[in-house]
Formats: C-alpha cells, sequence, structure tokens
C-alpha cells in the first residue's frame, strides 16, 4: 500500500530527517538571532521554520517502533501528562502575563534593560511556566475532566464518516 511505501521510504531517511531537524533548529536560533519573540526576523520567517522542523519531528516520532530512543523521550508519562494540561495552558499563560506578570516585573522594577535582566527574565520565565503549569493543572481537573466525561452523552448515532 502506499502507506507502507511512505513508512519504507521515511524510515531510510532516519538519519536525514533527524540532521534536518537538528539543522532546522540551529538555522532558526541563529537566523532570528536568538529568536528573540518580538523580532522582526524571527516574526517574518522564524516562526515558519518552527512550525516546519516541528512537523518533521512529528513526523519523525510518528513512525518509529517504541524501542525508539526519541520515541521513548518523547513517550515520557510526565511529558505526556503535561501534554494533557497545554490547552489550559495556552488559555491560561497570556492572561496570566497581562494581568499578573506585567505588573509584578513594573512594581519591582525589573522591567529596564539591566546587567542581571537576562537573570530576570530566566527567573520570570520559570516562575511564570511553574505558576501556567499549577492553574493548568487545576483548570483541567476542575473543568475541562468533567465537560470530557460528557462526551459519551453527545455520541452521533447513524453511519460513521466514510460509511
Amino acid at each position: 500500500s502506499a502507506e507502507r511505501l511512505l513508512r519504507a521510504w521515511l524510515l531510510s531517511k532516519r538519519s536525514a530527517l533527524r540532521v534536518a531537524i537538528v539543522v532546522g533548529i540551529v538555522i532558526f536560533f541563529v537566523g532570528t538571532k536568538g529568536a528573540p519573540r518580538v523580532g522582526s526576523l524571527t516574526q517574518s520567517y522564524g516562526y515558519t521554520l518552527l512550525a516546519l522542523v516541528c512537523a518533521l519531528l512529528i513526523l519523525d516520532l510518528a513512525r518509529y517502533e517504541q524501542g525508539d530512543r526519541w520515541t521513548r523521550i518523547f513517550s515520557w508519562k510526565p511529558l505526556a501528562r503535561v501534554g494533557a494540561y497545554s490547552y489550559s495552558a495556552y488559555v491560561i499563560h497570556k492572561p496570566l502575563h497581562a494581568f499578573v506578570g506585567v505588573p509584578l516585573v513594573d512594581a519591582l522594577g525589573l522591567g529596564e534593560r539591566t546587567a542581571s535582566s537576562w537573570l530576570a527574565a530566566l527567573a520570570y520565565f520559570l516562575v511564570v511556566t511553574i505558576a501556567t503549569l499549577l492553574l493548568a493543572m487545576a483548570s483541567y481537573h476542575a473543568f475541562e475532566q468533567p465537560f470530557l466525561r460528557l462526551k459519551r452523552f453527545f455520541v452521533a448515532h447513524g453511519k460513521k464518516h466514510g460509511e
């Protein structure tokens, strides 16, 4: 079948695909001069390149057997658990930054460019990431999970798509 042929071809290109992923990541960071979030290089072509690299990574992970090192890494239970909270984290991170993070950084006087600004940025990143994950976990268990349990009541009856 075409799927089997594609899998065989991709498997034969395993090393080249992984080299392309690593080279793409390097080009992303070097080409955007460190990937500043609001940098014109990052915004103009950097995010497109990053999306392509991530697509290659997903393609790479989707086609391998369970014993493969990359598949084992991305199947790691704590990482998979974070994936369950990803939608909540996506929804929460921007309001947390805008309504808590920015006012706090301004109040502490950490917003100016200082010699230690990279350290403050790293600390901010870590604190906001942890806070986002904790809030996402709470949101998932309090809101998302109860709604996901209701899915069984909304199953379409009749023919399945493609029948």
